[in-house]
């Protein structure tokens, strides 16, 4: 998952959205405190400042699926530049099952 700096999404995968039960056009207008309840706009910018600072990090997390239920994760992030502007790539390790969900990035 690539996140902008307003905790909006640059893209994500199709088995993401699998997982979670969401559609990819709903998902289109989310943000990180739409399926994650440890964040808020305050804590989204405040991360991205921790971001800047350390590059790359490793942290718990909880991702609400569309039914309500909530999925905890590993989340592996790194802070990376993207066609001149700094985006975050993000991974997630599904704690129970430790199933990596991961898109290798397209080079163009």
């Amino acid at each position: 998952m690539l996140v902008w700096k307003d905790a909006t999404f640059y893209d994500f995968n199709d088995f993401l959205l699998s997982l979670l039960g969401y559609d990819r056009d709903e998902v289109k207008l989310f943000a990180v405190i739409n399926i994650d309840p440890n964040f808020n706009k305050l804590t989204c910018e405040e991360r991205w400042v921790e971001f800047r600072i350390i590059k790359q990090g490793i942290f718990p997390s909880r991702l609400k699926r569309m039914d309500g239920t909530f999925l905890d994760v590993e989340t592996r992030c790194k802070l990376i530049n993207f066609d001149g502007k700094e985006i975050n790539y993000l991974v997630f390790t599904n704690a129970f099952t430790e199933m990596r969900i991961v898109r290798p990035l397209a080079c163009t």
